[in-house]
């Protein structure tokens, strides 16, 4: 067996031979036997060999390799790069019939097949053939139609594609006069000039396009205002309404929105005794009484500047410019409401009162 299957040599066995020993006949016509099938199964460098089997060329390439001369050659990249295998030069025949020459020749028309070239020095006159390297004439057509007069320029370039029964035609280079015409074109479209008057129809809608359609609804602006809003909640997006004063000192709506005015409110209540944070609602102030107190007592009721607009927590009085002890103040008896307070005032010392007051400060809501 001349190779191993890997393209490796092995000398048959009673090789190799000792020096001095006598050579057998036998063994060695077997050698050059299986040396002759080993050389002969090698291909020979003048192109003798033929293979029997595809070469494996291992990312190999055959390297300085001629152009192909025919279809079952391979191709150079050279061929590829330079299209010379489907270039056809300019074309011979007559303006209506041309004949095209390829190097190699084709043997047969296959669909999908394009070829490129020059035509003649006269333009076509009407319905044109092609035929290539030799082979049947074929229809040359535009869009599938015969081609009119003038459609093959002469001294243009052209690619013709095969589809299976005809060329077609594609024109690679423009006319001088295809140029022009483009260019007055241009011009013409650069600078436009319109006359008559033109009128724009009016479009009357006769029902209103629903919000399920991409519509409002409705065909008023506030109609499609109040169909299209929606509240305005912690998680979604939509209308709220602005907070008064009142509701932002009240600290306890949900669906309406604080603005600077309405937290200026409670700075504004502020110069007046009052004043809100966070919820709470505070007053203060100073009631005079200036009168002396009779020995049953006397009582003493301080309306608050502003109602508390929701509870009264409590308020707290502290007697001021008492001119002798003794005196003692109480609340009376679910007098405390969000409008006002009453107090009595009890004097122990007999000495009369003049000049003298509450202050108080309330708590709320």
């Amino acid at each position: 067996m001349a190779r191993n299957g890997n393209g490796t040599y092995s000398l048959p066995a009673g090789n190799p031979v000792t020096s001095g020993a006598a050579i057998s006949s036998s063994t060695h016509n077997n050698t050059m036997s299986d040396i002759a099938t080993a050389l002969t199964q090698s291909i020979a460098s003048d192109g003798q060999t033929t293979p029997t089997a595809n070469l494996p060329m291992g990312t190999f390439r055959h390297t300085n390799v001629g152009d192909a001369s025919g279809r079952t050659d391979y191709a150079a990249a050279g061929q590829v790069q330079d299209s010379s295998l489907t270039w056809a030069g300019t074309a011979g025949g007559t303006a209506n019939a041309i004949t095209l020459t390829l190097s190699p020749s084709i043997t047969a028309y296959a669909a999908g097949q394009s070829f490129t070239y020059k035509s003649g020095a006269s333009a076509n006159t009407g319905a044109m053939t092609a035929a290539i390297s030799g082979l049947a004439t074929k229809a040359i057509q535009k869009n599938g139609a015969a081609l009119a007069s003038g459609d093959h320029p002469a001294n243009m370039w052209f690619r013709i594609s095969y589809d299976g029964t005809a060329f077609q035609l594609e024109q690679l280079s423009p006319t001088s006069a295809e140029v022009t015409a483009s260019l007055a074109l241009k011009a013409n479209l650069a600078s436009p000039s319109f006359t008559g008057t033109v009128t724009i129809p009016t479009l009357a809608l006769t029902t209103d396009l629903a919000i399920a359609n991409g519509g409002t609804g409705a065909s008023t602006a506030a109609a499609a205002f109040a169909a299209l809003k929606q509240a305005a909640t912690e998680t979604a997006t939509g209308v709220v309404e602005l907070a008064t004063g009142a509701e932002t000192l009240g600290g306890v709506a949900t669906d309406k929105a604080v603005t600077p005015a309405s937290m200026a409110y409670g700075q504004m209540l502020a110069v007046n005794g009052e004043k809100w944070d966070a919820g709470r609602y505070e007053q203060w102030g100073t009631q005079a009484v200036n009168t002396d107190v009779p020995a049953g007592g006397l009582e003493v009721e301080i309306v608050f500047p502003t109602t508390f607009p929701t509870a009264i927590y409590n308020c707290v009085p502290t007697i001021y410019n008492y001119a002798a002890g003794g005196k003692n103040i109480f609340m009376v008896e679910s007098a405390l409401t969000t409008a006002s307070v009453k107090y009595y005032v009890f004097e122990g010392s007999g000495v009369a009162q003049s000049n003298w007051g509450i202050r108080w400060r309330a708590i709320g809501k």
